[in-house]
């Protein structure tokens, strides 16, 4: 009677366990891969847009004339180009442009998501660096 009692008693067995876990591990390991993806795809994408800042700031200094950037929710405009992000990055709202000699008329920040994910995109006033945050 008591053998018939301990296989009755309600709980998991060792293999119930050992199924549960390796799911969650595969559900964890796949998820974590989406979102990683997502976040290497939209850092790229910010490095674009800062390499295209960079090469006009150099254009400025070359031409010795003065280059506009503004960024706005669907698009940034360097200058003459137009860069269109992704359907599902948005940024905030910021215009400067670049003097003839190079440097920046004012500093900024603009936050830029994508599918969850915020950076910051900072431009420092003197030589007018730029950094992704």
């Amino acid at each position: 009677m008591k053998m018939d009692k301990l296989l009755s008693d309600k709980g998991f067995t060792l293999l119930e366990m050992i199924l549960v876990l390796s799911v969650v591990c595969v559900l964890l390991l796949f998820g974590g891969a989406i979102v990683s993806k997502n976040k290497t795809a939209f850092i790229y994408q910010m490095k674009i847009i800062r390499e295209n800042i960079t090469e006009t700031q150099i254009k400025a200094v070359s031409e010795k004339d003065r280059k506009q950037i503004q960024f706005l929710s669907d698009r940034v405009l360097i200058d003459d180009k137009i860069l269109k992000y992704p359907k599902e990055m948005q940024c905030s709202f910021l215009g400067f442009h670049f003097t003839e000699k190079g440097t920046i008329s004012k500093a900024g920040t603009t936050t830029c998501t994508m599918e969850g994910i915020t950076r910051k995109m900072v431009f420092q006033l003197g030589s007018g660096q730029s950094d992704i945050r």
